[in-house]
């Protein structure tokens, strides 16, 4: 079956200043440069040409030079799926720059697009990063691209490619995903599961006990089954600040902060730790096997009839969260 594609993505650009002209872009300059795509300028798909030869026509560099990243590995088929990811050079550093998308059913398939790719800035004030988060941004490249694709209920796996201009090359990078028939999460129109989760009052000694971040975050004054029921929306994070294998929590957990301050007590905020006694070798804690998570962070934001309204699954920035708890009714 054709697989039928909708792209919207984000890139956001890693820190960094004014470099060698002829080195890639970084920070807020490369964001607009991002922004100004021209999609006549990247070759057509047609319905008939494989990426393989939309990367040849377009004279990319080889896909090894350049790698892309996903950032969370729930994808299923029948529905829009959000992919987060970041592009890489051999050497990890982060490459930006004017992107279009192409997808495919799999290698020598025909592809769609091109879809061109949005950039915007994850520039959370220095108020409300935390000290846990502080090299993380600079890990990551203070970045991510993110694309949405439909791909069909038969269809259970695709081919992304992109193509990003970076100075007068052609990058292209090229990656496969896997679609599961079902969510093992609470899919979207879905009723969140009720679940009790960790809260100060269940505190020994210390808030690190239910949060590693640091200082820890203001969101584990109430229990998620306390919260439902309230008909206020609800952003249910699960992260790990200080032990996240893809360093996106720490600042996941920051525009969390950042939006909390902005919405205030219109909505409840809940972060929820990953790994039992925080040990990554101790397994997952309760909360995470009942919703299913396969990977960090992962946020689910509810409406106040307690669906599911929106998952962002991996990293985010503030106005995606914002815009996800206006579809879920934020007054």
């Amino acid at each position: 079956m054709a697989c039928l594609v909708a792209i919207a993505a984000l890139a956001i650009a890693g820190c960094g200043g004014d470099g060698d002209t002829d080195a890639p872009a970084t920070g807020v300059e490369a964001i607009k440069a991002a922004n100004d795509v021209d999609k006549s300028a990247f070759p057509q798909a047609d319905g008939k040409k494989t990426i393989e030869q939309i990367s040849k026509e377009a004279g990319a560099l080889p896909s090894d030079r350049t790698a892309l990243t996903p950032a969370t590995n729930n994808f299923v088929s029948g529905r829009v799926n959000r992919v987060p990811f970041g592009l890489f050079d051999i050497d990890r550093t982060p490459l930006w720059g004017p992107t279009v998308m192409y997808v495919s059913t799999g290698a020598g398939q025909p592809a769609e697009g091109p879809f061109v790719v949005a950039a915007n800035a994850l520039d959370v004030p220095e108020k409300y990063r935390s000290e846990t988060s502080g090299a993380d941004y600079e890990t990551i490249g203070s970045g991510f691209y993110t694309a949405l694709f439909n791909a069909g209920k038969d269809v259970d796996k695709v081919s992304l490619m992109t193509l990003t201009k970076v100075g007068d090359e052609v990058r292209s990078a090229i990656t496969g995903l896997r679609l599961a028939k079902d969510d093992p999460t609470p899919a979207p129109g879905e009723r969140a599961p009720s679940i009790k989760t960790d809260t100060l009052d269940d505190v020994d000694t210390s808030a690190e006990e239910v949060c590693t971040r640091e200082p820890a975050d203001d969101m584990h004054d109430i229990s998620l089954d306390k919260a439902l029921g309230k008909g206020k929306p609800v952003v249910l994070i699960f992260s790990t600040p200080a032990l996240c294998s893809s360093r996106v929590c720490g600042p996941v957990n920051d525009v969390a902060t950042e939006v909390q301050a902005q919405v205030g007590d219109r909505a409840i905020f809940i972060h929820q730790e990953i790994f039992k006694n925080n040990d990554p070798t101790a397994g997952y804690r309760p909360q995470v096997l009942k919703y299913g998570i396969t990977s960090e962070p992962y946020t689910f934001v509810i409406d106040g009839d307690d669906k599911v309204a929106t998952q962002l699954a991996g990293p985010f920035a503030a106005q995606e969260l914002r815009a996800a708890l206006d579809a879920a009714g934020l007054e």
